[in-house]
């Protein structure tokens, strides 16, 4: 990637992988930053890999619409969940803006609307008290 030095890509399956031995072993010294387009199916576990991880200083993902306004939703509205409390307790997320799809021969759904959010990392509670956090999470919704 000309002119691009400090990007670095690498392939693989995130779910395979041990995120945080992999940021501590290619990205020593330096600010971690994930990006990613996430497909619906695996926006979830991804993002909670990503997270739990604590390997980043941010994660920029693009996921469907639906998905980024419960990662974002605040208590008390319908779309705050299980998930809306996981994403918040590890970072501090929030909606940057809508992706228009290119017009193609199918019609645009609003379930295929898009939108990129920002996680800037949070700090939080030790690891020890995450396994006991996301079990209540859980448990909770």
């Amino acid at each position: 990637m000309a002119g691009n030095e400090n990007l670095e890509i690498i392939f693989g399956d995130i779910l395979k992988t041990d995120i945080k031995t992999l940021v501590q072993e290619e990205f020593q010294l330096l600010r971690p930053m994930a990006c990613a387009n996430l497909p619906y199916y695996i926006t979830t576990p991804v993002l909670a890999a990503l997270l739990e991880s604590r390997a980043f200083e941010a994660v920029t993902v693009m996921v469907q619409k639906e998905v980024a306004q419960r990662i974002c939703a605040p208590a008390g509205k319908g779309d705050y969940g299980a998930f809306s409390v996981f994403c918040q307790y590890y970072a501090e997320p929030e909606l940057l803006f809508d992706v228009m799809a290119l017009r193609t021969a199918r019609t645009i759904t609003p379930t295929s609307a898009k939108i990129a959010a920002h996680m800037l990392a949070a700090p939080r509670a030790t690891s020890a008290r995450q396994a006991n956090f996301t079990m209540s999470a859980k448990t909770m919704f």
